[in-house]
């Protein structure tokens, strides 16, 4: 065998491995990816069950993605000056609510938390996930010229997002 193929096998044989971790990740990414999708596309059961919910609030996008291996749906929606996420499985089952919350409506020690871990950030965004009966509250933060995520429990616990 020439040279020039043996050289080619011996890099293929370690860049196949590598090449194949790329792909498996990239289909990973693209199953936590959500798809935007037409509000008439969503299933009957979960838009009911939106309306009933939520009946003065105002659709403004939906999307499809997949939520521990199943798929749902997200309504994103305006009610007042509230801008709420609310996923669901396609049954009309309830998965989570995420909905933005003035700084003034937070738990105590939740806003002490994000003042003690970043005593000179700016809130730029401050969300309640309610998710069964748990609760906490996602932040992203304006701190030493980065933007940084972090969440809490009610008790100003840091909790993995």
């Amino acid at each position: 065998m020439p040279a020039l193929g043996r050289r080619f096998l011996k890099t293929f044989a370690y860049a196949a491995p590598a090449l194949l971790v790329i792909d498996l990740a990239a289909i990973g990414f693209a199953e936590d990816q959500e798809q935007v999708i037409q509000c008439k596309k969503l299933p009957a059961a979960v838009r009911a069950a939106f309306e009933k919910t939520y009946p003065m609030a105002t659709i403004k996008s939906c999307a499809k993605e997949t939520e521990r291996g199943k798929v749902a749906y997200e309504i994103a929606s305006v009610d007042g000056n509230k801008r709420r996420d609310v996923l669901y499985y396609f049954s009309g089952k309830l998965i989570v609510v995420e909905e933005t919350i003035s700084i003034r409506n937070l738990p105590a020690r939740v806003k002490q938390a994000v003042d003690r871990k970043f005593p000179e950030g700016e809130i730029v965004l401050a969300e309640k996930l309610t998710r069964g009966s748990s609760i906490s509250y996602e932040f992203q933060i304006r701190h030493k010229g980065k933007t940084v995520e972090i969440a809490f429990d009610p008790r100003g616990k840091e909790v993995e997002q």
